[in-house]
C-alpha cells in the first residue's frame, strides 16, 4: 500500500468506527483509487455499504476483495451474509462453507451457516452446524439458543430444554427471552410448575411484556387455578389493551364459572378488536341463544360486511324460530358479494322449504345455479366446439325425439355415454339427425374442461355445463324440491333421459323429474352398474357389464355396446384432448416405445381400506419392484382423487432410486382417462391392484396385466372389513380381462364370482397375457397402433407420422387420396392449405374434420383396403 493510499484507508477506518459512513465511503474510494489492489479497502467499503442498506454495492465490493485475495475467510463470510439478505440463499450457503473451508475453527461461521440452513428448513443440517459452533466455543449463547429453537420445532423437548439451560448458564446478563423459551419447552413436557417459575423469572427481568402474563395465565387455567389465571390475564390487558386473546380467555373462564353476563363483557371486547371471533365465540355459548344472537349483531355493527357473522346470525334466528327475520338476514348476505350471494340464496331457499314454499325455494336455488353457471361458462367457453353451444335457457321446440344426456363422474363417463349413443345409432335405435340432444355435463375444473372437449365428437344441439349443480341439489331439504329444481334447470320435457349409474341423487332424481321419459342408465368406468332405490329403469347400456348390487341385472334389460363403437369414441376423443398427443411424444422420448404403466388409486383416502398414505405407497412399491426390472421404462399414473398427496410423484421418485427409468404423468394430464393415451403410447404391460383401466388396456391394447393384491398383501395392508371386497374385486377384474382379451363380454356379478370355487381363479397377484387366453392369437402389431373399429380405414396417427415431412399442399393431396379416394378439388385444397398455414387448425385436426364429413362416412360403409399401410 502506498503512503497516500494508506493515509486515506486509516482516515476511512476512523470515520467508519465513529459512524460517519458517508465520509468513510469517500475516504475508502480515495484509497482504492490510489491502490485498487488492496483487498481490505474493498472489504471495509462493503461493510459500510451494508450499514447504509446498499446491498448490491456491498456485493460488488466483497466480490472485488475476493478477486484480489481469494484466501480471506472473512470476505466469503460477509458476502454470504449479504447474499442471504438478498434471498440468494443457496449462493450464500456456498460462500459461508468456503469461509469454513479456509478457517474451520471460527465458531461464528458455523453459527451463521446454521441460520441460513434453518431459513431453508434444513433443520438437521442447521443443528449440526450449531453443534459444531458449540464444540469450538462451549459458551456460545446464541448457538445454544438457536439450537434449542430448532430442537423445539422438531419436537425433541428434552434436548431443547438442555440447550436453553446451557444458554442461560453462560449468559452474562440475565435474558428474559431465554427464560421464556425455556418455559415454553417445559410446558410442552407438562412440567408446568417449572414452567411457571421460568415465566416468573422472565417477568422479573421484563415486567412489561404482556405475552409472558398471557402464557402464564394459560398454564394456571390448565391447572384449574382460575383466580390466578384471571389475575395475570388482567395484567396482560393492562399492558396491552388491544390484546384480544386475553379478553377471550377471560370470557371463557367467567362462562365456565357460570357468570354469562361477565363473560359477555369480555367476549364483546374481544370481538370489538377482532370481529371474526364472533362465530367462534358464539359456538362457545351453545345453549344460550340470546347471547349468541347479541354477539353476532355486535360483530355486524363492528363490520357490516362480515359474512360469517351474518351467516351465524341467520342460523341462530332459524333455531330460535324467527324464520322471517332469518330470511331478512339472508337477503342482506346476498348484497355483500357474488360468493356471499350464493350462500345467501341457499340458506334462504332452505328456510322457504321449511315454510312449505316450494316454488319460492326453487327460484332461489335457480339463482344459485345461474351464479355458479356463469363461472363455469367463462371457464369452458374456449374449449367449446362450434356445434356445441353452452347455455342455460329453454330448450328449443322441435318435432324430433328430445333426449337429455346427464354426464357426470368424470371424463370416463362421457366416453361411455358417447359409445352408447353411437351404438344406438349404429343399430338403428336412434339417429343423431333425428334427435334434439341436450347434454348436461356436471363436473368442475379440468374434468369439466376435458369433458367438454370430448363432447365435441357428437352433434349435441345444446349443452348445460355446471361443476356445481350436484352440489346445489344436495342443499335441498326436501326431495320434492330437488325434482322441481331439476325440471326448472332443464326447463323442458324430454322423451328419453340417460343417466350415469344412479347412485347419486342427481342421477336418480333426474329420472324421477321426467316420469314419462324412457329411462336409460349407462355404466361407470367400463361398465360398472349400481342400481339402488325404487326408480324403474327401462334399459342399461354397458361396455363390460358388471353389477355391484344383487338386484342390478334384475331391474332392467342390460345391453352390451359392441367393441367397435367404444374404440371409435376413444380414437376420436383422444385427438380432441388439448396437448395430449404432444405430451405423449415427450413421454416416448424419455421412456421409448415399450412402456410399463403403474396405475395407482387412493385406498388410504377411503378409510375402510387402509388409513395410512405411507403404507399405501409401501404397498405399491413392493408390488411394482417385484414385477419390474432395473432399467425398465415405467410410467406412473396418479388417481385424480389423490393428487393432493402426490402418490405418483413419490412412487416415481422411489422407482428412480431403484434404478427404474420412471416418470409420473404430469398433474394436468392426471385427469385424462388411460384409454385416451392408448392411440399414442404403446403400453406393453400394466401393473395394478384392481382398476377398470386394466380392462381398457386388455380390451384396446392387448397389454400384459399384473393384477391383484394376493393374500399376503391383503392381510398386511387392507383393513379386515374390506378384505372380502378386495378379493371380490380381484376375481371380477380377472374375469373381465379375460373377456376383454376375447373381445366378447357377458354380464359379471361380484356375488356370483365370490361363490365360485378358488380353483377357478389363479393365485393373485397374477400376470395375465393376451396370448394365454386366445387359442389362435392374431398379430397385434397393427391393433396396438390402431384403435379403429374397421381395420380397412386409415389410422390418423399412422398417416400423420408417415406424411409429416410433406409440405402442406402435398399433405392435403395425400389426405384426399387416402381418405376420400379422389384428387383434391382446387377450392377444397386451397381452403385447407390456407387454414394450415395460418395455424387455424393443425394436421390432426384436419384429419378429424375429414373423418366427420358426410363424404367420408358414406365411403366408409363400402371401403376397401387403402394403400396407406
Amino acid at each position: 500500500m502506498n503512503q497516500q493510499s494508506g493515509t486515506y484507508f486509516k482516515e476511512a477506518r476512523e470515520l467508519h468506527q465513529k459512524g460517519f459512513f458517508n465520509q468513510a465511503i469517500s475516504a475508502y474510494k480515495s484509497a482504492i483509487e490510489l491502490n485498487p489492489f488492496f483487498s481490505w479497502s474493498h472489504y471495509y467499503l462493503g461493510i459500510v455499504m451494508v450499514k447504509l442498506g446498499n446491498l448490491d454495492e456491498a456485493v460488488i465490493c466483497y466480490r472485488k476483495a475476493i478477486d484480489i485475495n481469494p484466501y480471506s475467510s472473512w470476505f466469503y463470510y460477509e458476502l454470504g451474509q449479504v447474499l442471504a439478505q438478498k434471498e440468494k440463499v443457496d449462493e450464500a450457503v456456498n460462500h459461508v462453507r468456503k469461509a469454513i473451508e479456509l478457517e474451520p475453527d471460527i465458531p461464528r461461521f458455523y453459527y451463521y451457516l446454521g441460520k441460513i440452513l434453518s431459513q431453508q428448513e434444513k433443520l438437521d443440517e442447521a443443528i449440526a452446524a450449531w453443534q459444531k459452533a458449540i464444540e469450538i466455543n462451549p459458551k456460545y449463547v446464541k448457538a445454544h439458543h438457536d439450537l434449542g429453537e430448532a430442537l423445539y420445532i422438531k419436537g425433541e423437548w428434552v434436548k431443547s430444554e438442555f440447550s436453553y439451560k446451557q444458554a442461560i448458564q453462560f449468559q452474562s446478563n440475565s435474558c428474559h427471552e431465554l427464560y421464556y423459551s425455556l418455559a415454553k419447552v417445559l410446558e410442552k413436557q407438562s412440567k408446568l410448575d417449572e414452567a411457571i417459575v421460568c415465566f416468573q423469572e422472565a417477568m422479573k427481568i421484563q415486567p412489561n411484556t404482556y405475552k409472558y402474563y398471557y402464557r402464564l395465565g394459560l398454564i394456571f387455567k390448565q391447572q384449574n387455578k382460575l383466580d390466578e389465571a384471571i389475575e395475570v390475564f388482567y395484567k396482560s390487558v393492562d399492558i396491552n389493551k388491544n390484546f384480544w386473546h386475553s379478553y377471550k380467555e377471560l370470557g371463557d373462564i367467567f362462562k365456565e364459572k357460570g357468570d354469562v353476563d361477565a363473560a359477555m363483557e369480555f367476549y364483546d371486547r374481544a370481538i370489538e378488536i377482532k370481529p371474526k371471533l364472533a362465530v367462534k365465540v358464539g359456538k362457545k355459548l351453545e345453549g344460550y341463544l340470546d347471547p349468541q344472537i347479541a354477539i353476532c349483531r355486535k360483530s355486524i355493527e363492528q363490520n357490516p360486511k362480515d359474512f360469517h357473522a351474518y351467516s351465524r346470525l341467520g342460523k341462530l334466528l332459524e333455531k330460535n324460530g324467527q324464520l322471517g327475520e332469518a330470511i331478512h338476514i339472508y337477503n342482506k348476505i346476498m348484497e355483500l358479494d357474488s360468493d356471499s350471494a350464493i350462500e345467501g340464496h341457499i340458506s334462504k331457499a332452505q328456510v322457504l322449504e321449511k315454510q312449505g314454499k316450494t316454488d319460492e325455494a326453487v327460484a332461489c336455488y335457480q339463482e344459485v345455479v345461474k351464479l355458479k353457471h356463469k363461472n363455469d361458462d367463462a371457464y369452458i367457453s374456449q374449449y367449446t366446439s362450434k356445434n356445441l353451444k353452452i347455455e342455460n335457457d329453454q330448450f328449443p321446440t322441435s318435432l324430433k325425439v328430445r333426449r337429455l344426456i346427464v354426464a357426470g363422474g368424470g371424463p370416463t363417463c362421457v366416453l361411455n355415454v358417447l359409445s352408447v349413443l353411437r351404438f344406438q345409432e349404429g343399430i338403428g335405435e336412434y339417429k343423431n339427425q333425428e334427435c334434439d340432444d341436450y347434454v348436461a355435463i356436471l363436473d368442475s375444473g379440468l374434468r369439466l374442461k376435458q369433458g367438454v372437449e370430448i363432447l365435441g365428437i357428437w352433434n349435441f344441439k345444446k349443452a348445460f355445463a355446471s361443476g356445481q349443480l350436484s352440489w346445489v341439489l344436495k342443499k335441498c331439504v326436501n326431495k320434492s324440491t330437488t325434482i322441481e329444481l331439476i325440471k326448472k334447470v332443464f326447463n323442458y320435457d324430454f322423451d328419453v333421459v340417460y343417466v350415469h349409474t344412479n347412485y347419486q341423487s342427481i342421477f336418480k332424481e333426474s329420472l324421477e323429474a321426467f316420469p314419462n321419459a324412457r329411462k336409460i342408465v349407462y355404466g361407470d368406468s367400463l361398465g360398472q352398474l349400481c342400481l339402488e332405490g325404487s326408480t324403474q329403469i327401462d334399459d342399461a347400456y354397458l361396455i363390460t357389464p358388471y353389477e355391484r348390487t344383487r338386484e342390478a341385472f334384475q331391474k332392467c334389460q342390460v345391453k352390451c355396446v359392441e367393441p367397435s363403437y367404444f374404440k371409435s369414441v376413444i380414437y376420436d376423443a383422444a385427438n380432441r384432448v388439448t396437448g395430449l398427443w404432444e405430451y405423449c411424444q415427450e413421454i416416448k422420448k424419455v421412456l421409448g416405445n415399450s412402456i410399463t404403466l403403474v396405475i395407482t388409486k387412493y385406498y388410504a383416502a377411503t378409510k375402510q381400506f387402509l388409513g395410512d398414505v405411507q403404507a399405501e405407497i409401501e404397498m405399491y412399491m413392493s408390488h411394482v419392484l417385484a414385477n419390474t426390472s432395473p432399467g425398465e421404462s415405467v410410467l406412473v399414473k396418479g388417481h385424480p382423487g389423490s393428487l393432493s398427496q402426490n402418490r405418483a410423484t413419490t412412487i416415481a421418485e422411489r422407482l428412480r432410486s431403484a434404478k427404474r427409468n420412471a416418470i409420473e404423468i404430469r398433474e394436468e394430464f392426471e385427469i385424462v382417462s388411460i384409454d385416451l393415451f392408448l392411440p399414442f403410447l404403446n403400453i406393453s404391460k400394466a401393473i395394478t391392484f384392481t382398476s377398470s383401466s386394466c380392462v381398457s388396456l386388455a380390451y384396446l391394447n392387448q397389454s400384459d396385466i399384473v393384477l391383484g393384491f394376493g393374500e399376503e398383501m391383503i392381510q398386511k395392508y387392507i383393513s379386515p372389513g374390506a378384505r372380502d371386497y378386495i378379493r371380490g374385486g380381484e376375481r371380477v377384474y380377472y374375469s373381465q380381462i379375460q373377456q376383454a382379451y376375447r373381445q366378447k363380454f357377458q354380464p359379471i356379478s361380484r356375488f356370483v364370482e365370490m361363490k365360485k370355487p378358488a380353483k377357478n381363479f389363479p393365485q393373485f397377484p397374477v400376470l395375465m397375457r393376451y396370448k394365454d387366453f386366445i387359442q389362435n392369437p392374431i398379430d397385434t402389431t397393427l391393433r396396438k397402433s390402431s384403435l379403429m373399429p374397421d381395420q380397412n380405414q386409415p389410422n390418423d396417427q399412422i398417416f400423420y407420422e408417415k406424411t409429416k415431412d410433406l409440405i402442406d399442399e402435398e399433405f392435403v393431396q395425400k389426405v384426399y387420396q387416402t381418405y376420400l379416394n379422389r384428387k383434391a378439388d382446387q377450392v377444397g385444397s386451397s381452403t385447407w392449405v390456407k387454414q394450415l398455414r395460418e395455424t387455424k387448425i393443425n394436421r390432426l385436426e384436419m384429419l378429424a374434420k375429414i373423418r366427420q364429413s358426410k363424404e367420408f362416412k358414406l365411403l366408409l360403409k363400402n371401403r376397401k383396403s387403402t394403400d396407406y399401410k
